[in-house]
């Protein structure tokens, strides 16, 4: 029985890996290929744009800092965490976006977020030690999220806050699929190739998908690994 659940949890784990490699690949070599195109000359098929954020819409107020953007995503975690893990029960995940535009010296792009991938910076990471902060903003983040009663009042169970949010004026990176457009304006969709949205620099962002590339590939192998030599010793325990 033992052994039976260890190989599918190894053959589950090496499938999630192996997934994870193909995906950051992918996208690796997608931003390899791809060169920058001013959005000015973009037609139809792959593009890679770079520009600032333009709100069509006004602004959002990001719920944790109230930062006003166009874009952002809400993270609350809670659970017990010491100096070397957590261990996180995920509460919240909330993402809002009004329309925006790229625009750059030649043009303008419309960005139509649905099925995009982001790699975004993390704009703030905040731990509240209680379910009731002495800060009254973080109070409050909680109370709109209707979380302060269901957190742990003790001095092991805390509460992370993560936000990420894209401000007007804000340089974007975006790799999509355009096959129509809005007037003059390209419309990147996530179409036959998908939508990367990032508002890290070309070169940090292939850094880090070289590096998660290349650390899943590793936990792919390490994994292999560890079921080969315990069969090994399961069919041969002498």
């Amino acid at each position: 029985m033992i052994s039976a659940l260890f190989y599918i949890t190894g053959i589950v784990v090496v499938l999630a890996c192996m997934g994870a490699f193909y995906s950051y690949f992918r996208r690796y070599r997608r931003i390899r290929k791809t060169e920058t195109t001013p959005i000015g000359e973009v037609r139809t098929g792959c593009f890679e744009i770079k520009g600032r954020i333009v709100a069509l819409e006004g602004a959002l107020s990001s719920p944790v800092s109230g930062t006003p953007c166009v874009f952002y995503d809400v993270a609350i975690v809670a659970g017990r965490r010491s100096r070397w893990f957590s261990k996180g029960q995920s509460m919240i995940q909330d993402k809002s976006h009004h329309p925006f535009i790229i625009e750059d010296e030649t043009g303008a792009a419309v960005i139509d977020l649905k099925g995009a991938e982001y790699a975004l910076n993390l704009d703030r990471k905040r731990r509240v030690a209680r379910a009731k902060s002495t800060d009254p903003s973080v109070n409050a983040v909680l109370d709109h999220y209707n979380l302060s009663n269901k957190i742990g009042d003790t001095s092991r169970e805390g509460v992370m806050l993560y936000e990420t949010f894209l401000e007007e004026g804000d340089e974007l990176y975006v790799l999509g699929y355009v096959n129509r457009f809005e007037g003059d304006r390209p419309v990147f969709t996530s179409g036959d190739c998908s939508l990367l949205i990032s508002d890290k620099s070309e070169k940090k962002l292939i850094y880090h998908t070289i590096l998660y590339t290349s650390l899943y590939l590793l936990l792919f192998l390490l994994i292999v690994f560890l079921v080969v030599i315990y069969y090994l010793m399961d069919k041969h325990p002498g």
